[in-house]
């Protein structure tokens, strides 16, 4: 049975709830809790069966090691070997929405797999988040609170409904902001940001770039393709950029999205016949609508026509100047790219020509 602790008005936990909590992570017990990104699910770090139960109940790759929280920069240093760069980091971003990757000292080796040397931790800037890390005394293993491939959850409400019943207790504090931590390696020759998300990649680098002898690479490019169901074009702008840009530095990122999505749609055959001839295996996808978050993560949008175009603008008139269409690139008189839904594979064929075209014309201006 799930235990629901619903936070009052000032924002408070009370004493005896912390302690509740924070005695059920160190017994291994999963709790779902907000923190200044996302709603996370999160227990202790020290115990890897409680890893297992996040694993199973996200339907998660087991073999990826989870991020983990701490109560602050210090207790960081004890888990990952801490640097000029992450000490700069730290003060300048935490507690808050930064996640750094760095190599883990000999007592962190216990928090991730034989097989991977480096961690993934943050401070968050939650105060309930805080209060419950704190009061554990223990790191915790944590990602966000959603099934694989399905939207995080940034509501408490939202969250009590996916998870009533299936974890041990939810922290529902009402709704949180919503925009993923910003991730930064820095367990290489380079420091690099990995994903773009609350923390300007561009601050990031703003502050390693004042760091004597710590060189950082550029951050990588988010790319968002965009058509109506999320099931053709956008996704196969989304393989197609993934497969011209791999090995490009400082590399890109792409996902997909659709005015007009829902989650049951399925990637038509057509779609997984005419990229396999391109070394493009089958994969998993599950199609999502269009949304703030995923515009404000892309650095470019890219609508497939102008209507597309038109109906993003129209919901979020502030994206104006990142939304384009991608045909324009190649054909200023007749961008579109055309939905081939229900069509043959020869006509799914040719609008993957014309997507690989125009997606070529765009790496070639943005990284001649």
């Amino acid at each position: 049975m799930t235990k629901i602790i619903r936070i009052p008005a000032n924002g408070k936990i009370s004493d005896e709830a912390a302690r509740l909590v924070a005695e059920g992570v160190k017994d291994c017990r999963l709790v779902a809790f907000p923190t200044d990104t996302v709603y996370g699910l999160g227990s202790t770090g020290l115990v890897k069966a409680a890893g297992r139960k996040i694993f199973e109940l996200k339907g998660r790759d087991a073999t990826k090691p989870l991020p983990i929280l701490l109560p602050s920069a210090e207790a960081a240093a004890h888990w990952v070997q801490w640097s000029p760069a992450a000490e700069a980091l730290a003060a300048r971003f935490w507690p808050g929405a930064l996640t750094m990757v760095l190599k883990a000292t000999n007592a962190g080796r216990i928090l991730t797999f034989p097989e991977y040397k480096t961690l993934a931790v943050r401070v968050p800037a939650h105060p309930v988040a805080l209060r419950l890390l704190e009061e554990s005394g223990v790191p915790w293993a944590s990602t966000s609170a959603n099934v694989s491939d399905a939207p995080a959850l940034a509501d408490g409400k939202a969250v009590v409904e996916r998870f009533d019943g299936r974890v041990d207790f939810i922290v529902d504090a009402g709704k949180v902001p919503g925009t993923a931590s910003t991730i930064v390696d820095l367990s290489g020759s380079a420091a690099r940001v990995l994903r773009e998300g609350a923390v300007p990649a561009q601050a990031v680098l703003d502050v390693l770039g004042r760091i004597p002898g710590v060189k950082a690479a550029p951050a990588r490019r988010n790319i968002l393709f965009v058509c109506t169901g999320n099931s053709c074009r956008s996704v196969m702008g989304e393989k197609l950029l993934e497969k011209l840009a791999s090995g490009l530095e400082p590399g890109f990122s792409a996902r997909s999205c659709g005015v007009a999505a829902e989650r049951y749609f399925e990637v038509p055959a057509p779609v997984y016949a005419v990229l396999e001839p391109l070394g493009i295996p089958r994969f998993d996808h599950v199609p999502q609508l269009v949304t703030r978050e995923l515009l404000a993560w892309a650095d470019f949008a890219f609508a497939m026509t102008d209507e597309h175009l038109e109906e993003v603008l129209d919901r979020y008139p502030e994206f104006t100047g990142k939304v384009h269409v991608l045909g324009r690139y190649v054909d200023l008189a007749h961008p579109s790219i055309e939905d081939p839904i229900g069509q043959s594979e020869a006509v799914y064929a040719a609008c993957r020509d014309k997507l690989r075209e125009a997606i070529e014309a765009f790496l070639h201006k943005e990284h001649p």
